[in-house]
């Protein structure tokens, strides 16, 4: 029987070790998901983004695989390149 990834994951989070790691890289994920979704909406690849950002294509594509977090410097050139802003939001 095949599942989705969404039904894996909700199994896979029952056990408490795997929920506590996939908990501590889980923002670095949703960045890495909304940097690319964000890029693919407006039309741009990579090398396009680069351009336009002044950060390196190679770093990009780091960012966007989550094999590196960007410093805020480099969060800001991409945000604003995409039309995007960057906010910090109060966790209730």
């Amino acid at each position: 029987m095949l599942t989705t990834f969404e039904e894996f994951l909700n199994e896979q989070l029952k056990d408490p070790e795997f929920a506590k790691e996939y908990n501590a890289i889980k923002p670095e994920l949703d960045f890495s998901i909304m940097l690319y979704e964000a890029r693919k909406k407006r039309g741009l690849t990579q090398a396009e983004l680069a351009e336009i950002s002044g950060v390196n294509q190679a770093n990009i594509s780091r960012i966007e695989r989550g094999d590196r977090l960007p410093n805020i410097y480099t969060l800001q050139k991409i945000a604003n390149s995409l039309g995007l802003q960057l906010a910090l939001i109060p966790m209730d």
